[in-house]
């Protein structure tokens, strides 16, 4: 039977293109469950077969957008999915009955919409860019999935062609810092980059510019160099990873400006970052024998070797730096050599960017160990919604 006889054109396109799309992710995902969240379409589509126009008061748009967002870019799952849908269907326009989404899943789910409403509402609300702020939000949301779908409304938000700068001093001062924590580097860079292309259009292009045109040769050499040390490295020295990475047109002219320094001057723009086990007594050891290693291969720049481990910075952040000289493109790339243990604390713990790369420091031991615990869930290869616990517990 077609519950659609009686009902407009309008409402049956507008449920087929959700439909579609669920049907469409779940093919990239297989891994993920999307009938919980058809589940809320399918009610949604008997609960308002008498008055189908209702349904059309909510514009497929930012819920598709947002859905896609947090499936494709945060790979998050259908969990954080399912309290988006229900956030704009039974909180926002209350079109199913908090005793409706009871049934179909648990008053839980609901009291994360709910949670999600506060948290946006908070949002219109900021007037400080503080950690205070970033305290505020964290705690509202009380929930890691309720705090990922809120970042991704404040990045649809950012993308929109018409946005108010203060919704992008929010996304960098606020938002950033905490999608860097939770390991959503791209999000915090996008953020950053669409800031000073507003504050300052001209430095950011010529910047921009000036990294074009060395980018697509210096990453086809990076990844050269890459797959070469995994071939010499990676099993005599029980290497965990080797990863590699071009700094933004943002995180450039912060360099820029801290060192006093001009574009062609900088030797990290392109780094490699290797990752082995050891020991801990057998950290620095290691970390030169695999520098030797490099250098035979590549005539390193001795100069600009940076010992770390030997003399941690302050926030103990440790890594032996040591520089190869690329003909090419007529610049260094930084190769970044650290035991799996240091690499750790340089990611999650006291050494993190988002303590010694901003003014955004830690919010207290309670806020970081949730956060650190948040990150770890979100690295795993399939997310946990339900690995961490509430702030409140």
């Amino acid at each position: 039977m077609n519950i659609y006889t009686k009902e407009s054109k309008e409402v049956k396109k507008y449920f087929e293109k959700i439909f579609l799309f669920l049907e469409n992710e779940e093919k990239k995902n297989i891994q993920y469950d999307f009938d919980i969240v058809r589940q809320l379409f399918i009610s949604l589509q008997s609960f308002h077969k008498k008055d189908p126009t209702r349904i059309l008061q909510i514009n497929t748009t930012p819920i598709i957008e947002i859905a896609k967002i947090l499936l494709e870019e945060m790979h998050v799952g259908t969990f954080p999915v399912l309290i988006h849908c229900i956030y704009f269907y039974a909180i926002k326009y209350s079109l199913i009955s908090k005793k409706n989404i009871q049934i179909l899943y648990s008053l839980d789910i609901y009291n994360m919409s709910k949670k999600l409403e506060k948290t946006q509402n908070i949002t219109s609300q900021i007037i400080e860019y503080n950690k205070d702020t970033q305290k505020n939000i964290i705690t509202t949301a009380d929930n890691l999935n309720v705090l990922l779908v809120h970042i991704a409304y404040i990045l649809y938000d950012t993308r929109k062609k018409e946005k108010p700068k203060n919704t992008m001093q929010k996304a960098k001062f606020i938002y950033g810092p905490i999608a860097y924590r939770l390991g959503l580097e791209d999000i915090k860079t996008e953020w950053e980059d669409q800031w000073l292309t507003l504050t300052n259009t001209r430095t950011y292009r010529a910047v921009k510019q000036k990294l074009q045109k060395i980018k697509p040769k210096g990453l086809k050499e990076l990844k050269k160099i890459s797959h070469h040390l995994q071939q010499k490295l990676y099993k005599k020295y029980k290497i965990q990873k080797i990863e590699y990475r071009v700094k933004s047109p943002t995180s450039i002219w912060a360099k820029m400006q801290a060192k006093e320094t001009q574009f062609h001057e900088l030797y990290d723009i392109f780094a490699l970052r290797i990752i082995f086990h050891t020991e801990k007594n057998n950290e620095h050891k290691m970390a030169w024998t695999i520098y030797h290693e490099i250098e035979k291969i590549y005539l390193t720049e001795k100069k600009h070797v940076k010992n770390f481990i030997e003399n941690p910075k302050l926030n103990g952040y440790a890594s032996l730096h040591a520089y190869i000289p690329c003909t090419i493109i007529k610049m260094d790339f930084e190769v970044q050599i650290r035991s799996f243990r240091m690499h750790n604390i340089a990611e999650k713990g006291t050494a993190a960017h988002w303590q010694y790369k901003s003014n955004h420091l830690s919010i207290d031991k309670k806020y970081d160990t949730w956060m650190s615990s948040a990150r770890n869930s979100l690295t795993k290869s399939i997310f946990n919604p339900f690995a961490i616990h509430s702030l409140s517990h």
